[in-house]
């Protein structure tokens, strides 16, 4: 062997690594948006739908079952259900020719996302304040004060300029 096969060698397996790698990451980060989608009560294929929505814009079930790695069945439920709860919009596709013509769905922006759960979370956690109740004198009575609960989010810079979110 010489020493320029050796190199080109070396030189494959080190981009074979560098790939590895990025996979890697690229699966740890779809990871970590999955968790929290889920935590954000949507489930995993819900989340699949919806992560495949956000970064392809658009897309028909069809589409969305193949890229998101679902049956068809489950995509057109997933997405039935999303598009019901506002979380897609459905449209229908202008295709020239007869038959029926199939939908398209847009996903909500992640930010509106977000801010829609968030007030679903500050009104569950706002109807569980009202259950704590004080009994005074054979009296139930709210105890005070009652206040709505309130999520603020916050996009902010971090030191490396990365963009951030607080909540």
């Amino acid at each position: 062997m010489t020493e320029e096969e050796d190199l080109r060698r070396e030189v494959a397996r080190l981009k074979e690594e560098i790939e590895g790698l990025k996979t890697e990451k690229k699966n740890e980060e779809e990871e970590r948006i999955m968790t929290a989608l889920q935590w954000l009560n949507l489930g995993e294929a819900k989340a699949k739908a919806y992560v495949f929505l956000v970064r392809k814009g658009r897309a028909t079930a069809e589409d969305v079952a193949e890229g998101a790695q679902l049956y068809p069945t489950t995509a057109r439920e997933v997405l039935n259900s999303l598009a019901a709860s506002g979380i897609v919009k459905r449209e229908k596709l202008e295709t020239d020719g007869a038959g029926r013509k199939p939908f398209v769905y847009i996903p909500m922006p992640p930010s509106e996302l977000l801010r829609k759960q968030a007030h679903n979370i500050e009104q569950t956690l706002s109807e569980l304040l009202r259950l704590e109740l004080v009994k005074k004198e054979g009296e139930i009575q709210f105890k005070t004060p009652l206040l709505p609960i309130r999520i603020e989010i916050k996009r902010i810079r971090g030191k490396n300029e990365k963009e951030s979110y607080e909540q």
